[in-house]
């Protein structure tokens, strides 16, 4: 599966670059891919009128859960 391939090598270079703490590999990638093709699905299913809507908060939503895997916030808690 190439996209789950590329999903898994973000991961690496995220860790590799200490943007994230290391975190187990095989179930961040199955984790993530998960949180994109949602993502991905809840866009498509959305009636066009709402597309722009789901788009956004879709969007806030793998932020929200990738920021919260920086360093800063898993060692010490928030940083305001």
């Amino acid at each position: 599966m190439y996209a789950y391939g590329l999903t898994e090598q973000f991961i690496v270079l995220l860790i590799e670059a200490k943007l994230v703490d290391p975190v187990p590999l095989p179930s961040a990638t199955q984790v993530i891919f998960g949180l994109l093709s949602g993502s991905a699905l809840a866009l498509v299913e959305a009636l066009p009128e709402d597309r722009p809507r789901v788009r956004e908060e879709c969007g806030a939503l793998i932020q929200r859960i990738l920021v919260g895997l920086h360093p800063r916030f898993t060692q010490a808690g928030p940083v305001n």
